[in-house]
């Protein structure tokens, strides 16, 4: 589902992770918080500056994602307890 089909549907995307394959700006990640979405991924990496910005705005950020290995940028106890959670 894309994130403009979910805005005027007025779905929750609070419990949502966003995955791109192309690489995560700041521009993209403001747009993902606009949306109430705390958990960003992509197959590349990030900008230094979205990395910056997921800091400030308590987002999780992730990149590199690909089969059994990630790179997570910020905000990794996000993950951690997620995954506490299912097991």
């Amino acid at each position: 589902m894309f994130l403009g089909e979910c805005a005027f549907r007025k779905i929750s995307l609070k419990d949502k992770i966003l995955i791109t394959t192309g690489r995560i700006s700041s521009e993209m990640l403001r747009k993902a918080v606009k949306m109430q979405i705390t958990i960003v991924a992509s197959l590349t990496s990030p900008t230094e500056r979205a990395i910056s910005l997921a800091r400030d705005l308590d987002v999780t950020l992730v990149g590199y994602v690909r089969g059994n290995h990630l790179t997570v940028y910020s905000k990794d106890e996000r993950l951690k307890s997620g995954i506490n959670e299912m097991s």
